[in-house]
């Protein structure tokens, strides 16, 4: 398989990171006691939708607070609105198993990356989470 198939992609708990092949096929699992969207999902990646789901869900309910709203208005760079979404993304990281670091926000979106296409809750949470942050709109800020 080619190499971008694989790519490590953090274990649904705990930190650990493991080589994943991603593959996207259209297929039913006989076995997938999960539906999610349509989807038959075996069972790790079941899980591994589910600890998504609610990252981004508690991530969003920060990007809605009125402060985190207020900070990011006044941000008059891109820099600092960035300052602003990993101050929320730190406070949840370490929840799932990610460091609240840089590398830790490259972990999350590779983490989110590995199982977002073709669900559509994961998808919507992910718009949601862009708008609600402010990055959707971070390429008419200055950097």
């Amino acid at each position: 398989a080619p190499m971008e198939l694989y790519q490590e992609v953090k274990l649904p708990e705990g930190s650990e990171m493991q080589v994943t092949a991603v593959m996207r096929v259209t297929a039913k699992f006989s076995n997938g006691h999960a539906t999610v969207g349509g989807f038959n999902l075996d069972a790790p990646l079941a899980k591994r939708v589910d600890q998504v789901c609610k990252l981004l869900d508690e991530v969003n309910v920060g990007f809605s607070q009125p402060e985190y709203q207020k900070a990011s208005e006044a941000c008059e760079d891109r820099r600092s609105l960035l300052k602003e979404t990993r101050n929320v993304q730190f406070k949840v990281l370490p929840k799932y198993g990610i460091e609240a670091t840089e590398k830790g926000t490259s972990i999350m979106a590779a983490w989110i990356g590995s199982v977002q296409q073709g669900i559509k809750d994961i998808e919507e949470k992910v718009a949601l989470s862009m708008h609600l942050s402010r990055v959707l709109y971070i390429s008419k800020l200055p950097l």
